[in-house]
């Protein structure tokens, strides 16, 4: 398994991360500006054509919301801020941190970074306000995912909230109890195909017991981090646990694995089962799918000199990043859960900080990242002066082709300022003080 430990948090009086040898760079807008070269021994990338312009069929002001540009000295400490994902075919939920005095809270622990964050659900395409509220959050980590058919996942600490309600009916503030952890809530991720929901957490005495490590160490690649910047802590023992997150009754999840960890991991979910990374001698490397009770097989066998750093971007196709010779920059491939490879395309290594997003039936993504004014080796610093913008593009996952080209802004160095719709047919972004909703073609059917 490719192990990640989290960075370090930005505390009251610690010091950013800003080291891209922490999270290795990567993008796949950049195809468009060199996807043609390929380094010494490496067979041509086919090049990607751009795609033609397209006009927003909508456009939503934010500055009414009340949403306003974080500052740029925040990039490099990478707080989540923002969020923006589709509800509905008729509703955008749009949640931003707003500057706002709080009450102190008796008995606040002394680590606690509170923070507002404003949630308003939006009607498309009037861009009407159907819902507003406000959450107290206790710390700056990620705190929202989407689980698929309307539903998300807010966090609170270490307490997860279940928003399954329909629009009319308080879909904000009527949120439900949905997983409680006595310790350190360490990572949530969800499957592409929104089916699986994996959480990792330290249980109360293992969190007591584990101390802030001061050293490095990596953290993920391809995706923003779970929960933000999080303490890396000395290894001790991580509860995982896989959930059909499609079960309607929050008290009848069905726990599909559970597991005891040294410590936490990345654990790329596809399908029914996850993705393990298995070096074959010298640069060879076998990547091997293990289904939930089931025996693992290998699916495909690739060269790197890394290891690779895998992504699923499908319930049934997965992203494997390659370190190639005589170039900072990676090779990425794509792959079915047969072991075909579908495509490949050479990433630039002046983008860094990227993260996708999905639709529900398999057939797109969207992924995005910040593009610097110059190349960067792996142990090079980046800085907020050197981000020049975020690029994103949306991609049809059979073939790799590119749909649609645009821009966030502001620059959100966490991300998650873009959504695609369930059917992969919309596409909306944080975008030059509005959200911009464009309509894309229909994705071919694989």
């Amino acid at each position: 398994m490719t192990m990640a430990a989290g960075s370090r948090r930005h505390g009251r009086s610690g010091e950013p991360r800003r080291w891209a040898a922490l999270i290795p760079c990567c993008c796949l807008v950049c195809c468009l500006l060199g996807a043609g070269s390929a380094a010494a021994g490496q067979a041509p990338v086919r090049r990607l054509e751009a795609p033609p312009p397209l006009a927003p069929a909508v456009r939503i002001p934010v500055e009414p919301l009340g949403f306003r540009p974080p500052s740029r000295f925040y990039l490099t400490y990478r707080v989540p801020s923002a969020t923006l994902d589709f509800v509905d075919d008729t509703h955008l939920l749009f949640t931003f941190h707003e500057s706002l005095l709080m009450h102190r809270e008796a008995h606040d622990p002394d680590d606690d970074e509170d923070q507002t964050i404003a949630a308003v659900l939006l009607e498309l395409p009037s861009g009407k306000v159907v819902e507003r509220t406000q959450w107290r959050l206790h710390d700056r980590g990620r705190y929202l995912w989407p689980m698929g058919h309307g539903r998300f996942l807010e966090r609170e600490r270490n307490t997860l909230y279940l928003l399954d309600k329909p629009p009319d009916a308080h879909f904000l503030t009527g949120r439900t109890p949905y997983f409680q952890s006595d310790g350190e809530l360490v990572s949530v991720e969800v499957s592409p195909d929104l089916s699986r929901l994996l959480l990792e957490y330290r249980e109360a005495a293992e969190a007591q017991q584990g101390s802030v490590e001061t050293a490095s160490s990596p953290a993920p690649t391809l995706g923003a981090p779970t929960l933000g910047d999080i303490p890396a802590r000395r290894p001790h023992k991580v509860r995982l646990l896989v959930i059909d997150a499609q079960a309607g009754d929050p008290d009848a999840n069905k726990v599909v694995k559970t597991a005891i960890l040294p410590q936490a991991l990345t654990l790329p979910l596809l399908g029914p089962g996850y993705l393990e990374v298995e070096q074959a001698g010298g640069r060879r490397w076998k990547i091997r799918m293990t289904p939930f009770g089931g025996e693992s097989r290998t699916m495909a066998e690739v060269t790197s000199l890394c290891q690779p750093l895998l992504t699923a971007i499908s319930p049934n196709v997965f992203l494997a990043q390659l370190c190639i010779p005589n170039t900072d920059d990676h090779l990425m491939q794509a792959y079915d859960t047969d072991g075909h490879k579908l495509w490949e395309q050479q990433w630039q290594s002046r983008y860094v900080w990227g993260s996708f997003a999905f639709d529900e039936n398999g057939s797109r993504f969207a992924y995005e990242s910040i593009q610097l004014d110059h190349s960067i080796a792996t142990l090079d610093p980046v800085d907020e002066e050197s981000m020049t913008g975020q690029p994103v593009g949306v991609y049809d996952v059979a073939d790799g082709k590119l749909r649609l080209v645009s821009g966030a802004d502001p620059i959100l160095s966490a991300g998650q300022n873009f959504a695609l719709s369930s059917d992969g047919e919309r596409f909306a972004v944080l975008r030059d003080g509005a959200i911009e909703v464009y309509k894309l073609p229909p994705a071919p059917v694989r």
